[in-house]
């Protein structure tokens, strides 16, 4: 059980979902995990599309940068910050042409 603000993380959430919709292309596999671990709680979401280079993987969490088309750039870096602001992290690992994940790591509060 966590204590936390449920809108925000679905805003988190929601928008590593619609990246995962965006970057995958048709036939492609998305998944959505959680999992409780060592008082952490966390939400990740995968996709097999064409990843994100090394040298990207920071960038993209900037305002303004988009690394799928059409996109204003904004929705990741809102997610980290929201991530932080809920005492979590929001973590990457990504392997060009094999797909990204994203994962929300939020602390387990007791009620």
């Amino acid at each position: 059980m966590i204590e936390s603000d449920g809108d925000r993380v679905l805003q988190v959430v929601g928008n590593l979902l619609s990246n995962a919709f965006k970057a995958t292309p048709d036939g492609g596999r998305i998944s959505l995990e959680l999992a409780q671990q060592n008082g952490t709680v966390h939400v990740a979401v995968e996709d097999s599309g064409p990843g994100i280079s090394p040298e990207s993987r920071e960038r993209i969490f900037r305002p303004f940068v988009s690394h799928v088309g059409g996109g204003t750039g904004l929705g990741l870096p809102i997610a980290r910050e929201l991530s932080g602001a809920l005492g979590g992290r929001l973590d990457l690992q990504s392997e060009v042409g094999r797909g990204s994940r994203f994962e929300l790591v939020l602390p387990v509060r007791a009620s």
